[in-house]
């Protein structure tokens, strides 16, 4: 079963994480159904994956109401994201070009970084961070997850043009150490 795009836009367990979730649902059963919407999983990623590693049937219930508020609601705060992982999801999620007219698109198909940030209680600033860290550094967004820090020196390294000098270097390398 494949999963809806909206879902994708938060990011899946760690290894340790998904594999308490495995223990649990072992020791438990599941205990929420995977949410579909249109075929797709919109809520239950890491549940369904789980339940596949063990052989263990899920239960699945039907969402019809707007799936990005669906899933922004029962992710944004049970998932503890920190504020770098809220700006990398609300990067995803603003999809409004800059001086586009808002008056001309209905606010479900169009969002702008602002209204992404609020909508994941994040910076307009953190945001628009990640934003350049995407277009100038793309390999970077997966090691964003490391801690408010880098990501302010990974955007300043961007920001001055840094990015052949050693502390652009010197920011990748810690963040390639913490990953593992």
């Amino acid at each position: 079963m494949e999963f809806h795009e909206i879902a994708n836009i938060f990011p899946m367990m760690t290894p340790a994480e998904y594999d308490q979730l495995k223990a649990d649902i072992l020791a438990n059963g599941l205990l929420e159904p995977i949410i579909l919407y249109d075929g797709f999983i919109l809520d239950g990623r890491n549940r369904y994956m789980a339940c596949k590693d063990l052989g263990i049937e899920p239960d699945f219930d039907t969402v019809d109401s707007d799936p990005l508020t669906f899933v922004i609601s029962k992710n944004l705060h049970r998932r503890h994201l920190n504020e770098t992982q809220r700006a990398v999801v609300a990067s995803k999620l603003a999809n409004m070009q800059r001086g586009e007219r808002t008056d001309l698109v209905s606010i479900d198909t169009k969002l702008s970084l602002e209204n992404a940030s609020k909508l994941l209680n994040v910076g307009r600033a953190s945001t628009a961070r990640v934003r350049e860290i995407e277009r100038k550094a793309p390999e970077l967004i997966s090691k964003l997850d490391i801690d408010r820090m880098y990501r302010k020196r990974a955007g300043y390294a961007i920001h001055t043009g840094r990015k052949g000098g050693c502390q652009f270097h010197a920011c990748y390398h810690r963040a390639t150490l913490a990953t593992g």
